[in-house]
């Protein structure tokens, strides 16, 4: 009788390209560490989305949470800025930073620690968001953010 067990080895794919095989054990440390968010697809028998589709109806969920009273300030333990959160939504905001002349230079796709600041009854809370990009506004900066687990404190 064969005891041995075999590990599964899976694939992961983004832009019709092919990446492995992995060892699950890789996988899962790829997942901890954020890094399974650079693909889109994973092959464990056959190809399924790493970011299924939303089940959620779109022009419920996108739309803005709250835009006034929450601040922040986010770092990636190098560069730092603050500012107002805007367009608040499930997905993501944009920190709107008035004051820089210049823009903190944040890697695309780098993880943010983010410290939310609700101005009006003085909680805060701090969460993970993905920079995904910088846009220039009448005055400053526009820094654009997904969240990694959306702040519920932003809901209350």
């Amino acid at each position: 009788m064969n005891t041995k067990v075999e590990a599964k080895t899976v694939y992961l794919a983004k832009s019709g390209e092919i990446f492995g095989p992995f060892p699950e054990t890789e996988i899962e440390a790829l997942r901890a560490e954020g890094s399974l968010r650079r693909y889109t697809w994973i092959w464990s028998g056959k190809w399924v989305p790493l970011d299924p589709a939303p089940e959620l109806d779109p022009e419920k969920h996108s739309a803005p949470i709250a835009d006034a009273g929450f601040s922040a300030v986010c770092h990636d333990f190098r560069n730092a800025t603050r500012g107002t959160l805007e367009a608040v939504s499930a997905r993501g905001c944009e920190l709107w930073n008035a004051e820089e002349p210049m823009p903190t230079r944040f890697r695309k796709n780098s993880r943010l620690q983010v410290n939310v600041l609700n101005r009006k009854t003085g909680k805060a809370v701090n969460v993970e968001a993905v920079f995904v990009g910088l846009r220039r506004a009448a005055r400053g900066w526009r820094y654009i953010l997904e969240w990694e687990i959306f702040p519920q404190m932003i809901r209350e």
